[in-house]
């Protein structure tokens, strides 16, 4: 695969995977995509949580100082009245200011895209918009169920109390230009239409686009945008300007190689009232090694592995899957015609009779301590969905075509590691990331 469709493939994976996840938030939280004048989202009290969050919510904003807890873990929430959506708490502050901060609850966390976004209206800084000869930089991101559109500014951003200096991260706005087209339905213009108040991908690449953008401006997100006028013209953008994933800026190194995520059932038991180094969302990666019989996946340069997957028909061949392990799809997410689907506005999801015992084999992977080039077989439950809207939702699944999505179930089960590509200073990339999971 080419450079330029290496990146901005991914990008139509990444709409392909968090369409079928946003659709089932709105769907659950009643289709329409929620109120159109919330200031920001707020999970209903059907809430599983992991570690106890922050105090604060976003009904009002608020300056506070630059965070001081712990150093490489913090807090994850199942929460909501739709399943299986992970939020976590953001700090962002204007760049050198750490008085000068705000706190941002209820951002989706996602192995499956590379940046962080907020809402603009949640955010009263004066942070600095980026621009192109002299034209400000906004960023027009697609989902196949809806766009984002918003500025490229700069921030300080803090995870756990790490800080990222002075990044660029994307405001999603609550207005576009009319002459921008979407080919989608719609743009999420509010967090409640989007089910978060913002997204931070900390997937295995190191920019929301890489390379291909820096050298041309064919398919790239970004844009010049004169709102006088309502001129949008779509730019290349050197890669020292497009948008980051935070935690590889992260300014102490010790953090900067990955992330790793916890929500098994141990997990769970102990992070319960506060957030060990074990559990809940982790910085950076095992500094020596992953442990033994840790099943680790060297992802291909669109940060894909495979999946073997066999119909339930009898005598069905199985399927080799483009494949991907993500916390920002709320259930497993394969294609078989042979499970019923759910009716209604929950069309997406599998709604079997009872529940179904599967297994799908992942190809290729090598076991820590013991062999490269193994097929490893993942049993998983599939229940039905029936409408309920409940955050704690193991066994959820729905289909989607050609691909296997290993959604945040996935991770109820397996201690996930992210461990990110590397590139050289031109932004080519030198040695692809893996994911990695607890056998």
């Amino acid at each position: 695969m080419s450079e330029a469709r290496r990146k901005n493939g991914m990008k139509k994976w990444l709409a392909l995977a968090l369409n079928v996840f946003f659709s089932s938030v709105l769907i659950s939280c009643g289709g329409g995509g929620g109120s159109s004048s919330g200031d920001s989202y707020s999970p209903t009290p059907n809430t599983y949580i992991y570690s106890a969050p922050s105090s604060q919510t976003n009904s009002s904003i608020a300056v506070v100082s630059a965070p001081s807890g712990s150093a490489f873990s913090t807090s994850i929430s199942i929460s909501g009245s739709s399943a299986n959506l992970p939020l976590i708490s953001v700090t962002v502050c204007e760049p050198g200011n750490a008085s000068r901060c705000n706190t941002i609850n209820n951002v989706l966390l996602d192995t499956g895209s590379y940046g962080l976004r907020l809402f603009s209206s949640l955010l009263s800084l004066n942070l600095p918009q980026n621009s192109v000869a002299g034209k400000p930089l906004y960023e027009k991101t697609d989902f196949l169920s809806g766009s984002v559109w918003g500025s490229v500014v700069n921030a300080d951003v803090y995870l756990a109390d790490q800080k990222a200096p002075n990044i660029q991260i994307q405001l999603m706005q609550s207005t576009y230009p009319q002459s921008m087209t979407s080919s989608t339905a719609n743009f999420y213009t509010t967090p409640n239409a989007l089910g978060a108040n913002g997204i931070l991908g900390v997937g295995a690449l190191l920019q929301d686009c890489g390379a291909s953008c820096a050298y041309s401006a064919f398919n790239s997100p970004y844009y010049t945008y004169d709102s006088a006028s309502g001129t949008v013209t779509q730019t290349a953008l050197p890669i020292s300007q497009q948008i980051p994933n935070p935690v590889a800026k992260l300014s102490n190194a010790a953090y900067t190689g990955g992330i790793q995520i916890d929500l098994t059932p141990s997990a769970r038991t102990t992070i319960i009232g506060g957030v060990s180094a074990a559990a809940g969302f982790v910085l950076g990666v095992p500094p020596t090694a992953l442990p033994n019989r840790t099943v680790k996946l060297a992802l291909n340069s669109s940060a894909h592995f495979y999946t073997g997957y066999t119909a339930q028909t009898v005598g069905s061949s199985q399927r080799t899957l483009t494949s991907f392990i993500d916390s920002g799809s709320n259930a497993y997410f394969f294609p078989d015609n042979d499970i019923t689907t759910c009716t209604g506005n929950s069309f997406s999801f599998y709604c079997p009779t009872s529940p179904l015992n599967l297994t799908a084999s992942i190809l290729n992977a090598s076991i820590v301590g013991q062999n490269n080039n193994q097929t490893i077989s993942i049993p998983f439950t599939v229940g039905n969905y029936s409408g309920a809207a409940t955050a704690f939702r193991p066994n959820l699944a729905g289909y989607l075509s050609k691909y296997f999505d290993w959604g945040l179930p996935f991770f109820y089960a397996h201690k996930v590691y992210v461990g990110f590509e590397q590139q050289d200073y031109s932004g080519n990339t030198i040695g692809n990331g893996y994911t990695a999971f607890s056998p």
